[in-house]
């Protein structure tokens, strides 16, 4: 969990978006985080977001 995420010490800038097919809510949420990640613009909800798709 939050341990081994702090240990994360590069970060990988993405140049090319790599855009996701489908309409649904689900999709069109992630290919909004995926925005924000590229324009440095994510946030502490979408980082909650994406933690709760680990399984």
């Amino acid at each position: 969990g939050l341990a081994v995420y702090k240990k994360f010490n590069k970060i990988y800038q993405l140049k090319i978006i790599q855009h996701q097919l489908g309409n649904s809510k689900e999709q069109q949420e992630f290919r909004n985080i995926l925005l924000r990640m590229c324009n440095r613009e994510s946030t502490i909800n979408d980082w909650k977001i994406l933690t709760t798709q680990i399984e």
